[in-house]
């Protein structure tokens, strides 16, 4: 099944504020694999190798496509566009 550019863009985002593909799932009302496929296939895959500041530089850069050409996402009005803090099984393993 192919994916919206809204859906795809939309997954972009909450990947990089720091949602777990999980969660992203049930907002997007996908399987957890689904999500899986579109995020390793994104230059924002290694998530957490990422600093917040370099992740808040992807997310600014989103956001500025998104004011140029909106996006109609429901979830994207509510986004906070900052960062969260990656905890747990989210961070890099050394």
């Amino acid at each position: 099944m192919n994916h919206s550019e809204e859906e795809i863009f939309t997954i972009y985002v909450l990947w990089l504020t720091g949602f777990s593909q999980a969660l992203i799932a049930r907002y997007m009302r996908m399987r957890v694999k689904q999500v899986a496929g579109i995020v390793t296939h994104s230059e924002y895959t290694n998530r957490a190798a990422m600093t917040d500041a370099e992740r808040q530089t992807y997310l600014d850069e989103l956001r500025e496509v998104h004011r140029q050409d909106p996006v109609p996402s429901p979830i994207l009005d509510r986004v906070s566009w900052k960062v969260l803090p990656l905890s747990g099984r989210q961070l890099r393993r050394a």
